[in-house]
């Protein structure tokens, strides 16, 4: 088991007189130091390993010790829940830029074009990450299945969620983790009961199959290839997807509008984006996938042009059925 310290190094005095002060961390024979800062040895506290009150900067001395004790142990325990071999140096340098959990949600929601609904989204998650770690930093290597578990135990009683809503804050973690090339699979399959006829959130293996089964179907293969458009433009609704038109391309970016939302987002396109686009951008007069067949036109106006988006969308869901049996996922797959 790995020890922590803090200490005042007597072996080592500076040129002002003053001592070094820092952790020292021994694990399995190996001993590490980090320095923090240094002061005369008589404003040292020996007993409770701390600056005295004396110091002109006790306070703020004395807080530094405090966060670097607390990260360190963090980073003990992150450590020892892999189960993996670890040293000293892994202790003290796993820091900040370490994967975690809190900074992850941020990034993901401040990736360009990202819309308001999805950023409140994940500002929802991140607040409730931070009041079930209280505030702590949450290390990748510390989300198992028991993780997983408790959170969303917790995120019901706190916030009175009902189960289907905390299974959604479960897939959002899922789907950050997943941008993040997270590896532990038991996390990334993790499923919670559900009753029937509930529709269930599509973990990312059973996506990487639905994505890439071989399909002899045309129409089937496109209404998949439209699924999986959708879910790498992060979630455009399936109407809106149905009604994009040739002159959104801009290169390898894309424009999409929000019904929704009314707005307007600019998106990279990911490489497996452009190579379904590759398939069927011409076959359309107007549109990118060849789906509706009627000239563009506002389904809020003209009810005869709603009515064939949503007998398409029907269509697609219809198929979407067929293409998740022949991937194997035994998932109720729909576009919503």
């Amino acid at each position: 088991m790995a020890s922590i310290k803090v200490k005042l190094f007597k072996n080592k005095t500076y040129s002002d007189g003053t001592y070094p002060v820092g952790y020292q961390v021994i694990h399995k024979l190996v001993t590490r130091k980090k320095i923090l800062f240094s002061i005369p040895e008589k404003m040292w506290d020996e007993k409770n390993s701390q600056v005295r009150s004396q110091h002109p900067d006790a306070n703020a001395f004395n807080e530094r010790l405090a966060d670097e004790s607390a990260r360190l142990k963090t980073n003990l325990f992150a450590l020892l829940k892999t189960g993996k071999n670890f040293s000293s140096d892994d202790v003290l340098n796993r820091d900040e830029n370490s994967d975690t959990l809190q900074q992850s949600i941020i990034n993901y929601k401040n990736k360009p074009g990202t819309s308001y609904a999805a950023i409140e989204k994940y500002d929802n998650l991140l607040s409730k990450v931070n009041e079930f770690s209280k505030n702590k930093v949450v290390y990748f290597d510390a989300i198992d299945k028991k993780w997983m578990d408790t959170f969303k135990s917790f995120i019901i009683l706190k916030y009175k969620l009902k189960d289907t809503t905390a299974n959604r804050n479960l897939s959002n973690i899922k789907t950050v983790l997943v941008d993040n090339n997270f590896s532990n699979m038991t996390v990334l399959k993790y499923k919670t009961p559900h009753g029937e006829g509930e529709i269930v959130a599509l973990d990312w293996p059973d996506f990487i199959k639905v994505r890439d089964v071989e399909i002899s179907n045309k129409n089937v293969a496109l209404d998949r290839d439209i699924f999986v458009f959708q879910v790498y433009l992060r979630g455009t609704r399936i109407a809106e997807t149905l009604m994009l038109q040739l002159d959104k391309l801009q290169g390898e970016k894309i424009k999409t509008w929000s019904n929704k939302t009314d707005k307007e987002r600019l998106i990279g396109l990911d490489p497996v984006i452009i190579n379904i686009l590759s398939r069927y951008v011409g076959q359309s007069k107007w549109y990118l996938f060849p789906r509706l067949k009627m000239a563009p036109d506002n389904p809020k106006v003209n009810k005869r042009y709603n009515d064939h988006i949503e007998a398409k969308i029907a269509g697609v869901n219809k198929n979407l059925k067929e293409a998740a049996k022949l991937a194997g996922v035994n998932v109720r797959l729909t576009t919503h």
